[in-house]
């Protein structure tokens, strides 16, 4: 049997968000050292970097792109309404 299990922490990449912060932050490399990553895989990525693959996939594939724009753009207005 495999353990399927990760962590993924999803965050919007801004400089006054506080996961943000604390992602760039001296102390996160030290606690993702303590995680043990062979038995849980830790991943960490922003909105930004996820919908910017989607979007090229979806581009690769000659998809329609206008869902990707309008999260996109959801997602930049929520991170700086919420600043």
């Amino acid at each position: 049997m495999t353990n399927n299990t990760a962590v993924v922490i999803v965050y919007a990449d801004s400089p006054g968000r506080p996961m943000a912060q604390k992602i760039g932050s001296h102390q996160w490399p030290q606690l993702t050292r303590i995680v043990r990553q062979d038995q849980v895989p830790l991943h960490v990525r922003s909105y930004q970097e996820i919908l910017m693959l989607a979007q090229e996939i979806t581009r690769q594939g000659s998809g329609e792109q206008t869902v990707w724009w309008k999260l996109d753009e959801w997602v930049n207005n929520k991170k700086f309404d919420e600043c």
